[in-house]
């Protein structure tokens, strides 16, 4: 806090400690255990509970909660003293006398915070006289159950939800022994679902109904490891019992994500044990796929193989950006040193064109110059092309922090939005595909300003290309007033810090590497005040772009599997059949192939018409290291074994150079100076002039929001029941006004079409949906918004009609 450093005496020994600086902080730094209820360390000092209290000795005695009170000079701090005891005492009395009292069966028995401390303190013998008011359990919830009759009010649950999470789903109603937390008007829990509320409550009040079970906690393991469904990298805590996840919580304190989680990181483990993942390879015999041993399927792909090189066809893999470093470089390996070919790439993955076509020739390598602790200190945040609350829960909640606790703004620039833009100062809402428009007027502005660095390489051409993008203009083209631009240019001019962030996300309209090279660009010319931070969806794209495993464009692997010169397909954690862009041609390409292998824990679209499937680990199933967003190294642990049958990429990967007769590193070196991360630190950066630009004339009609949703990315999350369950994947969601226009109601049948093409889906009526905008999941499937999609990031209208 760079307070001023002072002694005060604990316990009658003097310690040294920063004026500002919280006492509790103090006090713990000293290995005290002092007691709290409601204190949390991401939450802005509230103290309810007052469990906290030490006494002060210093001439200005008396009790104080020592989580809400600041370090002073010459304080004196007893901790334990008679007083403190007989309060601490008191204070679970009146807290035990409104709690509904059940250890024995209730859900938190050995894990609860307040069973702990009476048994601690233990509580005053003689009773109060008032009676416990009875509130009903509310198990209306799809996932959460409240019951306020076990209740402390210590207001964790509310403060999480408003300060951290944004949404300030629950508040605290009426006063005294009538207080309760509940939601407005009483209606069940409709919310992300983060499950921060339930793990910060420290008695049974909420309760997630998946995790509800009998195993005593004192029978539980705990294992830590990090979610790998979006490339934030948050940590996360398991509770096992005979090898099964029983829940899922994280601490404080621990990884990037300091406790928080997403839905999918809290919720979606089922898929794990999902009755449909494969367990034996499956091989093609007669036209039709059987199970087969693994000898028997590694020696037909590794035969297959053999062919196609001493065919002079092509070898060629496409990967998963979700493997891990280890198993990236195995695949490298194995397909340029082993077979000799350099056709290997990651898809269309969002995320790959931004790195390699937009920051790559302006930063001089596929990086993000910002980390996250960047975006928590900037004085000024730029979120360009969407909502990171759907698509990188965890920026969001670092961007909801510094606004709800530190009052410090960020700007949100997008046409598609989550619920972010409600404490975003600016939301600047874009015409699809318009974010190029606004950098290079704020380009312009600054360089009118002199705020930029007139010395990075090619400062004077890229400033003069900008000459035509006046502020008129950007106003015209994005939709946003002129005079509102023209004040955020301001803010970023006289920003003492600067962060722009580029989310990326399948179905995001815009071409993503154009708006990262000019974010580049203006980042390069704000000089060291500015950093970008590039958002890629899936887990470890960086790591595996550092692994070097985004050689060639799907576009051209499809090319020349159409024109007959692909021999040998080797598809890891793809399936192009449901989840690639319909321009792509998939099924014609994939027919073309002579032989085609899927390496999945699934039976895909794409594994229906493969030769060979490999079942495959993932998730927590899995060993080894990844790259997040901010270019840190994240270690996965393997916390549950996969299914029989099933085995982690790179063990099959062996396997196959084995059969081939391949050698392959026996270890594989991912430290930070092996896999290349030193190798992109900041270098001088190059402008280059900007091209024109005239967005395309967007049809009548409904904008379609097919991007990531909080609840799904990708294909892998759609086989958790219980995230399908929140969020539908046969719904299109619509705003309520529309609705009403239409002639909608909640589960009618809606035919959504475009261009000749059309998907039935069940309507869904949502508040937050913004008016002249439909939401319908991309899906890895046929009845998805992936059939009205030509390339992953065109803008699409379309028309609702009542089937």
């Amino acid at each position: 806090m760079n307070g001023q450093l002072v002694t005060i005496t604990v316990n009658g020994q003097e310690v040294e400690a920063e004026t500002g600086t919280g006492l509790l902080d103090v006090l713990r730094g000293l290995d005290l255990d002092i007691p709290t209820l409601c204190h949390d360390d991401r939450l802005t000092p509230f103290g309810g509970c007052r469990l906290c209290v030490v006494e002060r000795k210093d001439g200005r005695g008396g009790l104080i909660p020592a989580c809400s009170t600041p370090v002073q000079r010459g304080m004196a701090i007893e901790t334990e003293t008679d007083e403190v005891i007989e309060s601490r005492r008191r204070n679970l009395q009146l807290l035990v006398l409104n709690h509904r009292m059940e250890c024995p069966v209730c859900e938190r028995s050995g894990d609860c915070r307040f069973q702990e401390l009476i048994y601690l303190y233990g509580v005053p013998e003689e009773q109060l006289l008032f009676e416990r008011v009875r509130h009903p359990r509310d198990e209306d919830s799809p996932v959460i159950v409240r019951d306020p009759e076990k209740c402390i009010l210590c207001g964790k649950c509310v403060r999480l939800c408003d300060e951290v999470q944004g949404v300030a789903e629950i508040g605290l109603v009426s006063r005294g022994l009538e207080a309760v937390v509940t939601t407005m008007l009483d209606r069940p829990l409709d919310c992300e679902f983060c499950g921060q509320c339930v793990n910060a409550c420290p008695v049974g009040a909420l309760i997630a109904k998946p995790y509800i079970n009998e195993i005593p906690a004192w029978l539980r393991e705990h294992r830590t490891t990090v979610c790998s469904c979006c490339s934030c990298g948050c940590e996360l805590d398991a509770e096992l019992y005979e090898g099964r996840i029983i829940r899922v919580t994280s601490s404080p304190g621990g990884g990037a994500n300091d406790g928080t989680l997403c839905a999918k990181g809290w919720l979606g483990w089922d898929i794990l044990s999902n009755p449909e993942r494969l367990t034996r390879p499956l091989v093609r015999k007669d036209g039709g796929l059987e199970e087969a041993s693994w000898a028997e399927a590694l020696a037909v792909v590794a035969d297959a193989a053999s062919k196609a090189r001493g065919e002079g066809r092509r070898i060629a893999a496409v990967a998963t950006p979700r493997l891990t470093n280890e198993d990236a470089l195995l695949l490298r390996h194995l397909v340029e040193d082993g077979l000799g070919s350099d056709w290997i790439g990651l898809g269309p993955e969002a995320g790959v064109r931004a790195l390699l076509e937009g920051v790559t020739p302006v930063l001089g390598g596929p990086f993000s110059t910002a980390s996250l602790q960047d975006l928590k200190e900037a004085d000024l945040v730029l979120v360009l092309r969407g909502d990171p609350g759907r698509t990188h829960p965890l920026a969001k909640n670092i961007l909801v922090r510094r606004h709800r606790q530190q009052d410090l703004p960020f700007a949100l620039a997008a046409t598609f939005t989550g619920g972010l833009e409600r404490h975003a100062r600016p939301f600047l809402r874009l015409a699809p595909g318009t974010e190029p428009a606004l950098m290079r007027f704020l380009g312009r502005e600054l360089a009118g300003q002199g705020v930029l660095d007139d010395t990075v390489e090619g400062y004077r051409e890229w400033n003069e290309s900008l000459e035509s993008y006046t502020g008129s203009w950007a106003a015209e083209v994005t939709g946003v007033p002129e005079e509102t631009l023209a004040q955020f240019a301001q803010s970023m001019a006289v920003a003492q810090k600067v962060v722009v962030v580029v989310v990326t996300g399948r179905g995001l309209p815009g071409d993503e590497a154009e708006t990262a090279r000019d974010a580049a660009s203006l980042v390069a010319a704000l000089g060291a005040k500015a950093g970008l931070l590039v958002l890629g969806e899936k887990a470890n794209l960086q790591g595996c772009l550092h692994a070097g495993l985004a050689h060639k464009s799907p576009q051209e692997m499809l090319r020349v599997a159409r024109e007959g010169d692909l021999g040998w397909l080797y598809l890891v954690g793809q399936d192009p059949v449901g989840a690639w862009p319909r321009s792509l041609s998939v099924r014609d390409a994939l027919k073309s192939a002579p032989f085609v292998v899927v390496q999945d824990a699934f039976l895909t679209g794409t594994a229906r018409l493969a030769d060979v499937v490999l079942p495959a680990a993932i998730l927590v199933e899995r060993q080894g290291t990844g790259i997040g967003s901010d270019g840190e190294i994240r270690r996965y642990t393997r916390i549950v074994e996969p299914p029989e049958g099933a085995l982690q990429d790179g063990v099959i990967i062996r396997g196959l150079a084995k059969r081939l007769g391949i050698e392959l590193p026996s270890e594989i070196d991912t430290t930070a100076a092996a896999i290349g991360l030193t190798k992109y630190e900041r270098r001088e950066a190059r402008l280059a002039p900007v091209g024109s630009m005239n967005p395309a004339p967007i049809a009548e009609g409904f904008l379609l929001d097919p991007s990531p949703q909080l609840f799904h990315s990708g294909s892998t999350t759609t086989r958790s029941s219980l995230l399908r369950g929140l969020a539908p994947g046969i719904t299109v969601w619509i705003a309520p006004a529309d609705a009403e226009a239409e002639g909608l109601c909640n589960g009618d049948a809606v035919r959504l079409v475009a261009e000749g093409r059309e998907v039935l889906l069940q309507a869904g009526i949502d508040r937050r949906v913004a008016p002249g905008t439909v939401v319908a999941p991309w899906q890895s499937r046929s009845d998805g918004a992936s059939r009205l999609i030509g390339e992953g990031d065109e803008v699409v209208t379309v028309q609702l009609r009542r089937s």
